[in-house]
């Protein structure tokens, strides 16, 4: 929670920046054209906090995350380069500040809150020109967070350790590309309580000239978009999402270590154009429960965390 106690912007009023300790973290906000909305975040300080700068743009489904090295310099400036992408070379104008409450377990000061904006150049140009900015500042703000000490298990929480699993049987459709990153989950969580939970999301990881892209589409689906054949029938799965995809493929088991995945499914990604998911270049498994068919992608532990990211 914030407590909404503004103080004076003059220098008198003003932090120490990255000294005793304290964990900083940036986070900028802007619009990019086309609908994209970007969030930019950097750490900085003396706390251990890792040294990249991340930028997410996201638009409704479909979403690209720059990852590069880089960090806060004083608390105050960044200044990082998106190779074949663009800039942010900016500093922090404090307009406020408010502070944290501190957690009734733990010990230390609060954190404070400094409000204002980022000016400078902030100059992006997204690939095949899905979005692109050229602002001069952008609001945002730094959190600076002293060193705590806090009680590990937390006020009131489970102190055992364990929790209660909610979940319920999980029905996985995972097909990853031989060659290259380009991963497709669709993925029916059927609850206890007789509810279902539909995830399907197509993703593409890329490492260029030290930034790595992550580009994903995500939607949640309906049940009858992943279609499973009847127990004791032949394994066949089909998958016809509904919009951004389009068309749909049919994964079918043709021996106990071999199956195929055919179809005309595709979908728009930002930063790649129309996208082909299926076809002979992919590699397909269907998870039901524990049990995977033996046709599992080469990449098969990204797709996994597709899965645990989402139904956790």
């Amino acid at each position: 929670m914030v407590l909404a106690a503004t103080a004076p912007a003059g220098p008198a009023a003003k932090p120490a920046r990255g000294g005793g300790g304290t964990r900083d973290r940036a986070t900028i906000r802007f619009q990019g054209s086309h609908g994209y909305r970007f969030e930019v975040e950097a750490h900085g300080g003396n706390g251990g906090l890792p040294d990249f700068v991340t930028v997410s743009a996201a638009n409704g489904p479909a979403s690209v995350r720059y990852l590069v090295r880089g960090r806060l310099t004083g608390g105050d400036s960044l200044n990082v380069h998106l190779p074949r992408v663009g800039r942010i070379a900016v500093e922090f104008d404090r307009t406020g500040m408010t502070r944290e409450r501190r957690p009734g377990d733990c010990k230390g000061s609060p954190s404070i809150v400094e409000h204002g904006f980022f000016r400078g150049t902030i100059e992006i140009d997204g690939e095949r020109g899905y979005t692109t900015v050229n602002r001069r500042s952008a609001r945002g703000l730094v959190i600076r967070s002293p060193r705590k000490t806090c009680n590990k298990f937390g006020s009131g929480s489970n102190r055992s350790g364990s929790r209660k699993n909610k979940n319920g049987e999980i029905t996985a459709l995972l097909v990853g590309s031989k060659q290259g990153s380009l991963l497709l989950m669709a993925a029916v969580l059927r609850l206890k309580a007789k509810r279902s939970v539909t995830l399907i999301t197509a993703g593409k990881t890329e490492f260029r000239e030290g930034m790595l892209i992550s580009t994903n589409v995500s939607v949640k689906g309906e049940p009858g978009d992943l279609d499973v054949s009847d127990p004791g029938e032949p394994k066949v799965v089909k998958l016809a999402p509904a919009a951004p995809f389009e068309g749909s493929a049919t994964f079918e088991l043709t021996s106990p270590k071999t199956s195929t995945w055919t179809g005309d499914l595709s979908v728009e990604m930002p930063g790649l154009g129309h996208t082909g998911l299926a076809g002979p270049r992919f590699e397909s498994t269907v998870c039901e429960g524990s049990r995977c068919t033996k046709t599992a992608p080469g990449n098969i532990g990204e797709l996994a965390g597709f899965i645990g990211g989402f139904f956790g």
